[in-house]
């Protein structure tokens, strides 16, 4: 899946967990999706480690901190390599900037090479 899709499907599938989206509009909007056929859940963990970025405000921090959420090590038991940030990182101070409508600063924008 090339960049563009996978941004794509990052954005829907966060707008669809907000509600923001309807599913019945999606692929009478959205010619493009209207070719990816569905594929059922797998629960399996991948077979080789999986690179994770995690942005978030600070309370997802305590969903991936052991004895809290405990999220990142669940994660990391399971092939998945987890990375996060939130405020105040990288340059730019970027990880100041983690909601939806800043993705495109981090994914599209000028400096997302930077970033990225």
């Amino acid at each position: 899946m090339n960049r563009k899709y996978l941004t794509l499907a990052i954005t829907l599938t966060v707008l669809l967990w907000a509600g923001v989206v309807p599913t019945s509009i999606l692929s009478h909007t959205i010619p493009a999706l209207r070719s990816i056929a569905p594929t059922a859940d797998n629960p399996n963990p991948p077979t080789s480690p999986v690179k994770l970025v995690f942005i978030h405000h600070s309370v997802g921090d305590d969903w991936l901190s052991a004895g809290i959420g405990n999220l990142g090590n669940q994660l990391g038991a399971n092939n998945y390599y987890v990375s996060d940030t939130y405020y105040d990182w990288g340059p730019d101070d970027i990880g100041s900037y983690t909601d939806i409508g800043n993705w495109w600063d981090w994914f599209r924008g000028p400096n997302s090479p930077t970033y990225t």
